[in-house]
Formats: C-alpha cells, sequence, structure tokens
C-alpha cells in the first residue's frame, strides 16, 4: 500500500482487500491496544516511543472488522483496547 503525504490518501494493490488488515497488528505487545485514524497516525506515534498502536485501513470500521480485531487480540492474549 501507499500513503500520498500531501492528502494522505491511501493506495492498494488490484488484490489487496483493505478490510482483512490492521496496521500495526503485527508490533502488539502485552498491554493496552490504542486504535488510531489512520497508519500515519501510527508511524508517528511509533516515532514518538508509544507502541501498541493500530489503524484500520477503510474510513468506516465493519462489523466483520471488529470481529477480526477482537479475534486478534483473543488469539495474542491482549488485555485490552483505549477507546479515544
Amino acid at each position: 500500500m501507499a500513503i500520498s503525504l500531501e492528502d494522505q490518501t491511501t493506495t492498494f494493490p488490484k488484490d489487496m482487500d483493505p478490510r482483512l488488515y490492521i496496521f500495526g497488528g503485527y508490533r502488539l505487545q502485552m498491554g493496552d491496544v490504542q486504535p488510531l485514524r489512520s497508519p500515519l497516525d501510527v508511524l508517528m506515534a511509533s516515532e514518538h516511543g508509544i507502541t501498541n498502536c493500530i489503524a484500520f485501513l477503510t474510513e468506516k470500521i465493519g462489523v466483520e472488522q471488529l470481529f477480526y480485531l477482537s479475534k486478534f487480540l483473543e488469539d495474542r492474549k491482549l488485555e485490552s483496547i483505549i477507546l479515544m
């Protein structure tokens, strides 16, 4: 995927379904998980030493994505999500 730094639009390969991915999920560790608005926000948080942040790759979060996130958290034995 690619993110434009000018207008923060995201471009995906033709065969990629963005609803199936959670940006930053591979870096999660034990503790609270904080969802952010965009992958760029996750990268900036990481640069400032803030870990356990994720972002969905779509503007709206669907029921399937929330289910996928809950299974992901359960599989990795992560405790909770901080909603802001």
